[in-house]
């Protein structure tokens, strides 16, 4: 069941996800423009440490844990602008 979904921008310092009161089971992420890379346990990516994620890719997260420890930064110059929507 959708949840909610929200746009995050990723600039040069680490973020994480915008949550819900409830944490939900599942997060869909779409990268819609510059590079990022992220963590799923909750420490502050780098510009050059971290999984990296393309524009154009879905990648999706599946426990609140990795939801709760999501946190991304870009990789260059131009902000990542991350689309997500939140599945209970």
């Amino acid at each position: 069941v959708p949840y909610a979904g929200q746009t995050l921008t990723v600039a040069a310092t680490a973020v994480g996800l915008i949550l819900p009161a409830i944490i939900p089971n599942k997060a869909i992420l779409s990268l819609e423009t510059g590079q990022i890379r992220f963590w799923l346990h909750g420490a502050d990516p780098t510009s050059t440490v971290g999984h990296l994620m393309e524009i154009g890719e879905t990648r999706i997260l599946e426990s609140p844990e990795e939801i709760k420890g999501f946190k991304a930064i870009r990789t260059g110059t131009s902000s990542g602008v991350l689309t997500y929507r939140f599945e209970m």
